[in-house]
């Protein structure tokens, strides 16, 4: 009976051990997914930026150049006002496309901290699996079977107290009053 207590205390720490790594991989393997994702957003969010500052500098080259033409249609010499409005125009569109600049690389440097917290999830699942598997090594299985030898022995079970006899004189017993209770 004893190995058969013994078989199934070990079974239930294999079966133990098994469960917490198998949480460990897919916690970590989540963690990793999710790493990878916000490491893709990053990337598509720098991309999206390039386009969008390559967008804002052709609108602005067209509007300069737009503008330009209108002023030397219109008989206005390039000198004076309309230079400072083309500079102003410039200068503006120069300010829009380093605005959207600085978004996308704040945005791309929160993804990648994104990333990187996933990736420490990631360790930490690892390292969380492998002291589970250690405890269940040291601890034995759930059950109370102790197969440990780091643990303390249990003390033994001490032998209940005979009952006491029903006859004699009960004074100094609580609640015996003195009488005398039973044959004599």
């Amino acid at each position: 009976m004893c190995e058969l207590t013994t078989a199934m205390a070990i079974g239930s720490t294999v079966m133990e051990i098994a469960q917490a790594q198998a949480q460990a991989r897919r916690d970590a393997d989540m963690a990793r997914y999710n790493a990878a994702v916000a490491r893709n957003q990053a990337t598509a969010l720098r991309q999206s930026a390039a386009l969008e500052d390559a967008r804002r500098r052709d609108l602005t080259r067209r509007t300069l150049g737009r503008d330009a033409t209108r002023f030397l249609s219109g008989g206005v010499a390039i000198a004076g006002s309309p230079v400072e409005v083309l500079g102003d125009r410039a200068a503006q569109g120069e300010l829009d496309a380093l605005t959207v600049r600085y978004g996308a690389v704040l945005d791309s440097q929160s993804a990648e901290s994104r990333a990187r917290l996933e990736d420490w999830r990631a360790e930490q699942a690892v390292r969380r699996g492998q002291r589970a598997v250690g405890t269940a090594l040291l601890s034995g299985d759930s059950e109370g079977d102790d197969l440990s030898p780091f643990k303390k022995p249990a003390a033994p079970k001490k032998p209940k107290p005979k009952p006491l006899p029903r006859t004699g004189y009960t004074a100094g017993i609580p609640g015996g009053h003195g009488r005398l209770v039973g044959g004599v």
